[in-house]
């Protein structure tokens, strides 16, 4: 294995992927000449996945608070809040009202008005935007607030509908009992939280607990699978088909799914062709033949892609002698899912194949779909020299959630280097930090009180 080696990185990029680096370099060296970056980062939500992604509102603002002047910070995150109305603006808006309610939970009134002030505009198709936050700012308090504005929109627009998730956060705050008390008897005076109550209580069995519910079952009858004639259908007449030909794939029997395979072999329409293979996006063909392997070589770069996809349900060798050459003769199969190949068919000497084309890309969602695929792939291998691949996705991958994949692998394998950890320490997501923190003997030497874990 070769020791481990951060990557020379702008301050930018490492602020955006929310690398450990980005806090040290602020905290050792100052943070002159870094201040645009901050901002921004501050201002935009960089993660390249907003939605899932863990919230990085406390690693920003300790970053700026070790600035010496936090302040000229925490003036732009407020000035900025009530400008973002965008919908696709949302995360940015997510974010700063996370900043904003940290701000007021430090004391400031301005933050907390501006947290209110963003919620009750209920500028988005988000209704629940800034609700957390007033929640863990003022409490029980805050949540009868939430219901008024939420009842009123409720009654404005009747095709608006609320679910029980707020109720239920409060609850493991504050307890059920208490939050279910406070709701109904403001309900007695105000129409409006009567309005959210009957809402939940509609959708959910949060304030009726003892509400019989009709349980579906999840076992599959012959009434739920899709007859071979329907699922022609929808390939001949085209559909967004990657998913859900994946999932009819998945319900056709083994005799269907034969026949299906057989006209697969035989067809020649490019549209219909893609739509037969998406079909094995879950399941294993029911044979190999040369077609497939012709498919997967294709420089038509969907096709590839759904060939490789269902070819790597197999454990064969020449899937094995089919990824190689891909990597050897195709390097950029790398980016339409070519590691997969690998899943059920590496070998230690593969791996140095495998390290040699990695170097080859530098876009970010390139960069991150080889990453998930070196890191699902390499999950289930126990070559020592793995490690190497885990490395370069640690370092390169745009993604926290694969960041944290790589770091939990690289500790399960007992390979993670304490420098790395270190860094992990600061990390901007939190999750990271808590797994840097239980693998360090000296974090608590480490740990001044800056971030939580």
């Amino acid at each position: 294995m070769k020791k481990y080696e951060p990557i020379a990185m702008p301050f930018g990029e490492a602020i955006q992927k929310g690398l450990g680096r980005a806090f040290i370099q602020v905290r050792d060296s100052g943070a002159q000449g870094l201040k645009e970056d901050i901002l921004n980062a501050c201002l935009q939500d960089l993660a390249y996945d907003a939605q899932c992604d863990n919230s990085r509102a406390e690693w920003l603002l300790a970053i700026a608070d070790l600035t010496g002047e936090p302040e000229f910070y925490h003036d732009r995150i407020l000035a900025a809040l009530p400008d973002v109305t965008e919908e696709e603006e949302l995360w940015d808006a997510n974010q700063l009202v996370e900043l904003a309610a940290i701000l007021a939970q430090r004391g400031s009134e301005r933050a907390r008005q501006a947290v209110y002030r963003k919620f009750d505009l209920q500028e988005f198709d988000a209704s629940w935007l800034g609700a957390e936050q007033i929640i863990e700012i003022d409490g029980i308090k805050g949540l009868l607030h939430i219901a008024e504005i939420l009842g009123a929109k409720l009654l404005r627009e009747p095709e608006h509908w609320e679910g029980a998730n707020l109720v239920s956060e409060a609850s493991e705050l504050y307890g059920k009992e208490a939050v279910v008390a406070a709701l109904s008897e403001r309900a007695e005076i105000s129409a409006n939280v009567r309005a959210y109550i009957d809402e939940i209580t509609k959708r959910s069995d949060f304030f009726e607990p003892n509400k019989s519910k009709k349980k579906k079952s999840s076992r599959q009858t012959d009434r739920d699978r899709p007859t071979v004639e329907y699922i022609i259908s929808k390939i001949e007449a085209g559909a967004n088909w990657r998913y859900y030909g994946g999932v009819l794939g998945q319900r056709a029997s083994d005799g269907e799914i034969e026949y299906l395979f057989e006209r697969l072999l035989a067809e020649t329409r490019r549209e219909q062709l893609l739509r037969y293979l998406w079909l094995f996006r879950k399941r294993e063909f029911p044979r190999l033949d040369d077609r497939l392997f012709e498919l997967a070589a294709s420089d038509d770069e969907e096709i590839q892609h759904a060939a490789i996809v269902g070819l790597a349900h197999t454990k064969d060798t020449s899937i094995r002698n089919l990824a190689n050459r891909l990597l050897r003769e195709k390097p950029r199969s790398i980016c339409h899912r070519a590691l997969k190949l690998y899943n059920k068919n590496y070998e230690p000497e593969d791996c140095q194949l495998i390290e040699s084309v990695l170097t080859l890309w530098e876009d970010s969602d390139w960069l991150h779909d080889i990453a998930f695929d070196l890191i699902h792939f390499i999950k289930a291998q126990e070559d020592p020299q793995l490690a190497n691949l885990l490395f370069w996705a640690y370092e390169r991958t745009p993604c926290a959630i694969c960041r944290q994949y790589v770091v939990e692998d690289l500790l399960k394998r007992k390979q993670a280097p304490e420098t790395l950890l270190q860094e992990c320490f600061w990390d901007g997501d939190k999750e990271i930090r808590a797994l840097a923190k239980s693998a360090l003997p000296d974090s608590i030497g480490l740990d001044s009180g800056i971030l939580s874990y």
